[in-house]
């Protein structure tokens, strides 16, 4: 009894501002901490898209502009090693962090900062998003604390990778459009947060479909849809605007589409082929019935991955906060407050599950899933609170999801401490290697599996070893002047050559890197 006065006297005073502010601030200077903790110790930034945003922002950050040193797709045709950059993967990630390198200077820890700030931020929105939805100041307070030390948050906070701002400039927008009815001029807001949100991830144009869409099924009269229609579009494209004119000076087209190739993949080793293998009627050899599963296989898979970034402690009350707003709005009529999120979210699960398919087995779909992380905190908090009558109970289950939260972030950033120690172990030993070796004035250009990281870290030019024949993966070098090869890759072209169970002139063996499973070829 005495610990139910307590705790009501306690959520009675959450609801001064000045001692609410005071709470959650608690949390948020050690959870900066703890992340700055784990930031000082991470030797590298990671595989693939972080080195890449890092690279990019070091090359900006240097007065290079928008460019990379090294080719890792074969979409496009790359008439240099050095090239534009943006044909993939956008780079407002870059952008942000080389604002924090120019004023902070080159470091890895310098360019995680703005990852740990956007964190903390959406744990504010996470506040936000719990007094919009339900009004409870308690639960949208332990709401926010929660979204802190959630592993899927915790662990992008902690990169150089897109994941962190994408799911801020979603949720904005998310949230924005949840309290348009009462507000129109947040349908604007929702549309520049789409146009950043594409400036930053492929898919945030799906946001900008939401928006569209809010305002044709909103009250509106057909004069003002058609009004916010146009001003939406508007500030949509003029947040969008210096990526257009960029590509268009780069590729003189303001729409760089060669993405929409990754539709055809057959396999994920695919995206490293000359673009011939990546066409309709190849991808239609997998089969019907097959093509069939894969999709099915990822809409399952795609809708577990939404709920693992949060913990196990938290899954069914999140479930049950997902069905509770259908509740809710029957009692309530928010039903239409609710249509924002359930259009978005189906649309980001049905779009990266039934048409990239192959890509979204990497991870893409994770990425861009986070996004909807405050939103079922939101709805699993308050499930605990409406559900769970018992205050001393409900508030000690919060404790236990925040604790195994907390516990889990620790675990993860250990495990990616020791990942990232161990590539930039070998990278140096792999760098040490080629320097000794290499005794003329030309240059070196290596062929790899992971052109990213090794031009981060070692500095020089690098082309990805295309998944062709031996022939082919020859030509490629020849063209681009390789003239080193680091194996392993998932080539079987290269298998024998690897394993030294065949020779090839074209490709001399020169060393293996010390306690790993990578050898260095000279590629004659």
């Amino acid at each position: 009894m005495n610990s139910s006065k307590s705790l009501d006297k306690f959520e009675q005073m959450l609801e001064s501002p000045k001692r609410r502010v005071s709470f959650i601030s608690v949390f948020i200077v050690l959870a900066v901490a703890v992340r700055l903790f784990y930031a000082v110790n991470l030797e590298h930034p990671g595989h693939g898209d972080m080195s890449y945003y890092m690279h990019l922002a070091e090359n900006i950050a240097d007065g290079r502009g928008f460019v990379i040193d090294y080719i890792w797709h074969f979409l496009y045709e790359h008439p240099e090693l050095t090239h534009p950059a943006n044909d993939y993967w956008q780079p407002f990630t870059s952008i942000i962090i080389s604002a924090f390198l120019i004023v902070g200077g080159k470091s890895l820890l310098t360019a995680i900062i703005p990852s740990i700030l956007f964190g903390i931020l959406l744990s504010l929105i996470t506040y936000q998003i719990g007094i919009t939805f339900f009004k409870r100041v308690p639960a949208a307070s332990y709401a926010a604390i929660i979204c802190l030390f959630v592993p899927g948050v915790f662990k992008y906070s902690l990169l150089t990778d897109s994941t962190i701002y994408y799911s801020v400039f979603i949720a904005i927008g998310l949230l924005a459009l949840v309290k348009s009815s009462t507000n129109k001029k947040l349908y604007l807001l929702a549309a520049v947060m789409a146009g950043l949100a594409q400036f930053t991830r492929q898919d945030g144009v799906l946001l900008m479909m939401i928006v569209v869409l809010t305002i044709l099924i909103s009250r509106n009269n057909f004069k003002s849809k058609a009004l916010l229609l146009t001003l939406s579009i508007i500030a949509y494209f003029v947040t969008l605007s210096p990526l257009l004119i960029s590509n268009l000076r780069q590729f003189g087209t303001p729409f760089v589409s060669v993405s929409f190739q990754t539709l055809f993949l057959k396999s994920y080793e695919d995206l490293y082929s000359l673009p011939d293998k990546l066409t309709f009627g190849n991808y239609l050899e997998m089969g019907y019935a097959q093509i069939f599963f894969s999709k099915f296989k990822m809409v399952v898979y795609n809708t577990y991955l939404t709920f693992r970034s949060l913990n196990l402690s938290l899954l069914p009350f999140a479930a049950a906060g997902i069905l509770y707003p259908f509740y809710l709005s029957y009692k309530n009529d928010n039903e239409r407050n609710i249509i924002p999120l359930i259009f978005f979210g189906s649309l980001l699960l049905l779009f990266h599950s039934l048409a990239v398919t192959v890509v979204s087995e990497q991870g893409s779909y994770l990425r861009s899933a986070i996004s909807l992380i405050p939103f079922i905190i939101v709805f699993g908090v308050n499930a605990i609170f409406v559900l769970i009558k018992n205050k001393v109970l409900s508030r000690s289950i919060i404790i236990v999801v925040l604790a195994i939260g907390a516990i889990s972030c620790i675990s993860n950033s250990n495990e990616l401490i020791e990942a990232h120690r161990y590539r930039a172990a070998w990278l140096a030993e792999f760098k040490r290697i080629i320097e000794k070796d290499n005794n003329s004035a030309g240059e070196i250009i290596v062929m790899t599996r992971a052109p990213w990281e090794l031009t981060y870290s070692t500095g020089y030019r690098s082309v990805q070893i295309p998944n062709d024949d031996i022939d082919t993966i020859h030509k490629i070098a020849a063209k681009y002047e390789a003239n080193y090869l680091l194996l392993p890759a998932p080539r079987v072209a290269l298998e024998s050559i690897y394993d030294l169970s065949f020779s090839d002139k074209r490709f001399k063996y020169l060393d293996d890197i010390d306690g790993t499973k990578f050898k260095i070829f000279k590629i004659e």
